[in-house]
């Protein structure tokens, strides 16, 4: 694997996710010589799969170029604490 190329196109991934006025952060971490996270900081239902914001061109890029450069070991959303109190009252 290419060092370089790989830090490169989780940088424009966390670029692109800035762009978008939903995104508060986006950084990425390299864990060791091939991993990496990138953390976005965003409501759920604002930024990513399912969300009416689509990613720009270089964006959507940027993510398919992933899978030639690693492979993805997890992939997680995380709420807050009282989504799921709010989200089970909402249903009753």
């Amino acid at each position: 694997m290419e060092r370089d190329a790989f830090a490169n196109a989780a940088l424009t991934l966390c670029r692109n996710a800035r762009a978008s006025d939903s995104v508060r952060n986006s950084h990425f971490y390299r864990a060791d010589i091939d991993t990496i996270a990138v953390l976005v900081d965003a409501d759920p239902s604002a930024y990513g799969q399912g969300s009416d914001n689509q990613p720009t061109s270089a964006g959507a890029k940027a993510f398919f170029a992933m899978p030639d450069l690693t492979h993805s070991r997890a992939q997680e959303t995380w709420g807050k604490a009282g989504l799921g109190e709010e989200t089970f009252r909402l249903s009753q």
